[in-house]
């Protein structure tokens, strides 16, 4: 395989794809036109099988714990309270929930759902975020540091800074 010609888009990207270009050969069109098939078969496949596990959970309830921990002071402080909640909830309802049955209304304390150290996402379904009957949830007041993969993921989305700081340079200076 012969590299793309220098300053293309095609020498560009040539790395990202091994060598596979639209535009180039026959062969390496018919090639990365077949990892462009695998790639929406996957995907495809992967949309089957949620939709088959949303189905499954249609009328699913869980019986989940909340708990506000003591030294995080406030009227619920030490509180702990147990609700019903369907399987498809999304925390971010369930947070409205869980506050009103701690704290009597929404939005009067600062909170956090927490599950195994992470925190829950407000457009996640508690299924995916690995909640089931009898679990525990921490009520915080504050949120939790961030994961290693929040840390990348925010690197990666934070520009040129991000992708300087990860690799232990300074940040860009504005000009």
């Amino acid at each position: 395989l012969d590299p793309a010609p220098s300053g293309t888009m095609e020498a560009a990207m040539d790395p990202l794809f091994g060598g596979l270009m639209p535009g180039g050969s026959p062969d390496e069109e018919a090639a990365f036109a077949g990892m462009a098939e695998a790639l929406m078969g996957a995907a495809q496949e992967a949309q089957e099988v949620d939709q088959a596990l949303m189905e499954s959970l249609q009328g699913v309830t869980y019986k989940v714990n909340f708990e506000r921990p003591s030294d995080v002071g406030g009227c619920a402080a030490g509180k702990k309270v147990q609700l019903d909640l369907d399987a498809l909830a999304l925390a971010g309802d369930v947070q409205q929930m869980v506050e009103v049955e701690l704290f009597g209304a929404v939005d009067k304390e600062p909170v956090f759902l927490v599950f195994e150290g992470r925190p829950l996402m407000p457009q996640i379904p508690l299924f995916h975020a690995g909640i089931e009957d009898g679990k525990t949830v921490v009520v915080a007041k504050e949120r939790p540091p961030p994961t290693e993969e929040e840390q990348l993921l925010s690197m990666l989305g934070g520009g040129t800074d991000g992708v300087a700081l990860a690799l232990g340079g300074p940040p860009a200076m504005a000009a």
